[in-house]
């Protein structure tokens, strides 16, 4: 995984004081010897662990004596350091990476006090994922070689949404992505600390719109990766409400359209626990969790904490009219307004562009569709006899159609095609029109799979 995602900064915090530190090759009979220690990422054996491919770019190491005093303090780009210690002695090793300055400590009982906050967004090019090591009384040897592996102090979190099973007619848009009930800090190696601190925020995160896109040629989502801190808690009486408990969590804002509800006045809210319940989290440092929401249907079956539908609002009625009446005579150079109005607006709409394409090509008229889509203005440019049908999609499901003669010369002939739809009422279904047995107009259009309303008179 590269640095795609935007991370946390990290802030060190520890008590430090600077005092003496007593050099143990200054005795008398002490052997030092050549200590190599490389740094390496933690092996990625296991699927809960985070499988991180980010450059170390810094790290800090402080090296303490059998009785805790620090004997080196290192800061290095390198992904190896080579150092002088005593042979056949005792000594600890703690590694910071990817924090961006170098950690100072005296004394060994420092390191419990080590914490880290989260304090604002970081963008890729700051600083790499925060990783540690740390190696206790390790007694040294001859041309020692020490590896040490750099876990992540986060856990990994890859969130998708999976739109498969939605109904038709709901869109689900992404507009953004917060990490909820956040400890403040955390402690880096005393893991036994970090349950529950009192104190606690929102983060947001950028890159949200990632879960918006469809990978192109797969079934695959669009996915965005969050980094959170660990937690481990239990509780010990269940809660009916568990929005109210100090639990980690993900909130996904979205805007919903579906034929029946929309939202306008704020975001539906989905509610993620990352952890193995409601009650109870075991969020663990350096591991990596997959996380596919799928709503089925209309996505809104789950109810409570999950789903915050407060600003969940519902269409009335449908309603559907067709400008101006259905059949019309015209005169080359007049210009005619078609259009249709209709609730709900998101309802599916056809102009018809293919009856009008073909009249277009017959030379009668010419045409340009309204900005909305949900009308035409028709410049007459020929003699002939074309039709225009528009029609609305569920939940709407009603059409129009306009029969429009231009310039045509008086005559029986012509007089069956158009004289049963010279009246000023809404024309009937395209169905209807086509069963007629004296219609005789050239074109005849598409029968689609609708069932609007009967006409109106």
């Amino acid at each position: 995984m590269g640095r795609a995602g935007a991370i946390y900064s990290i802030v060190l915090t520890a008590s430090v004081f600077m005092t003496g530190c007593t050099d143990p090759a200054s005795h008398q009979g002490v052997r030092e010897t050549v200590t190599t220690i490389r740094f390496v990422q933690q092996e990625t054996g296991t699927r809960t662990t985070v499988d991180d491919s980010d450059q170390i770019n810094d790290i800090s190491l402080l090296v303490f004596d059998r009785f805790g005093k620090a004997g080196e303090n290192i800061y290095t780009t390198e992904s190896q350091h080579t150092l002088k210690l005593i042979s056949g002695e005792p000594y600890s090793f703690y590694a910071f990476a990817g924090f961006g300055y170098q950690i100072y400590a005296d004394d060994i009982s420092e390191i419990d006090e080590l914490t880290f906050s989260y304090t604002r967004l970081m963008t890729e090019k700051v600083m790499s994922l925060p990783r540690y090591a740390f190696l206790k009384d390790v007694i040294i040897k001859e041309d020692m070689d020490i590896c040490m592996e750099l876990g992540h102090l986060l856990a990994k979190v890859s969130l998708s949404v999976d739109r498969s099973c939605l109904d038709d007619d709901v869109s689900l848009n992404v507009t953004g992505l917060d990490i909820c009930n956040c400890p403040a800090y955390s402690y880096i190696f005393n893991e036994t600390d970090n349950v529950r601190p009192a104190e606690r925020r929102d983060i947001s995160w950028p890159h949200e719109y990632v879960m918006n896109m469809n990978i192109t040629g797969t079934e695959q989502q669009g996915e965005v990766t969050i980094y959170v801190p660990e937690e481990t808690f239990r509780h010990e009486a269940m809660s009916a409400d568990p929005a109210g408990e100090d639990c980690i969590h993900v909130e996904i804002r979205m805007d919903y359209l579906s034929c029946s509800h929309y939202t306008s006045d704020g975001p539906l809210i989905y509610r993620l626990h990352i952890g193995d319940s409601l009650w109870c989290s075991d969020l663990g440092r350096n591991t990596h969790h997959k996380i596919s929401i799928c709503p089925i249907g209309d996505g809104l079956s789950s109810e409570g904490w999950r789903i915050d539908k407060t600003n969940l609002k519902e269409f009335g009625p449908s309603r559907f009219a067709s400008f101006p009446e259905s059949y019309i005579q015209g005169d080359i150079g007049d210009t005619l307004h078609l259009r249709c109005e209709f609730y709900p607006p998101h309802a599916p709409f056809d102009v018809g562009l293919e009856e009008l394409e073909y009249d277009k090509a017959e030379g009668i008229y010419d045409y340009i569709i309204d900005e909305d889509g949900h009308g035409v203005r028709l410049i007459l440019t020929g003699p002939g006899t074309g039709i225009v049908y528009m029609e609305a999609g569920s939940p709407v499901n009603e059409a129009a159609m306009w029969v429009i003669e231009v310039n045509l010369p008086p005559g029986p002939e012509t007089v069956t095609d158009t004289s049963p739809y010279k009246s000023p009422c809404k024309t009937s279904t395209v169905q209807e029109f086509l069963r007629r047995q004296d219609v005789l107009l050239r074109h005849r259009p598409r029968v689609r799979d609708l069932s609007p309303s009967p006409p109106h008179g």
